[in-house]
């Protein structure tokens, strides 16, 4: 029988409905104090209804929360951690995933190399390294680098090969730039099947601040 002082969160029998249905049904839960209780199941299970009668504490931390999860288990972690912020918790997200940054946060710390090089709002740090991206892709894959060589000069900007092997990308101050460098793609003869101007990535952010995208380091963080 467990003792009571070692129970972290002890319930019976919770039950909440809308509109007539019911969304936690009865829901007994005993978590001892200490360690990692998981609650899982399929969306509209239940989940997050349940974490909200049982907790909503002040601050949560949430370290590297949604590494390793399929994009629907991810959606469903967001989606309980936008619940949690609109009832009133502060949270402190550590994440290797742009998206999840520019998806959850209000405002954004960039850390690398062990220090704090720049901080503020998504929109703030995006505009913070340019007006806008350009993305192209040219139809053929033989031509980039003949493409990324020709809009660079046009440009006056470093232009970076994407990891398809027919797409570029740089950033651009002045949007007029972007048509200047269509045009002289086209009169080179190489054909462009898509471009898309818009603002710079959390990834862009990142690379132009340090020089190298946000992927994971090949040393792990130990404690001192």
């Amino acid at each position: 029988m467990t003792r009571t002082t070692d129970l972290a969160i002890e319930a019976s029998g919770l039950v909440k409905t809308f509109g007539g249905n019911p969304a936690v049904a009865g829901v007994d839960l005993t978590v001892q104090s200490g360690g990692v209780y998981g609650f899982l199941g399929p969306n509209g299970a239940g989940k997050t209804t349940t974490i909200r009668l049982v907790v909503t504490p002040d601050l949560l931390f949430l370290d590297e929360p949604t590494t390793g999860l399929d994009p629907r288990s991810r959606n469903q972690v967001w989606d309980i951690v936008r619940v949690l912020v609109a009832e009133g918790t502060t949270v402190l997200l550590t994440t290797q995933y742009l998206d999840e940054a520019d998806q959850l946060a209000d405002r954004i710390a960039v850390i690398d190399q062990g220090r704090v090089i720049a901080e503020g709002s998504p929109g703030q740090l995006k505009a913070s390294v340019g007006a806008g991206t350009l993305h192209l892709r040219v139809l053929d894959a033989a031509r980039r680098t003949d493409a990324r060589r020709l809009l660079a000069e046009i440009l006056g900007t470093t232009v970076h090969a994407d990891s398809d092997d027919a797409a570029l990308s740089a950033r651009i101050d002045d949007p007029a730039l972007a048509a200047a460098g269509l045009s002289a793609l086209s009169r080179a003869g190489i054909d462009v099947t898509t471009y898309a101007l818009g603002q710079p990535s959390l990834d862009e952010v990142f690379l132009a601040l340090t020089g190298h995208h946000a992927e994971i380091n090949d040393y792990q963080e130990t404690p001192a």
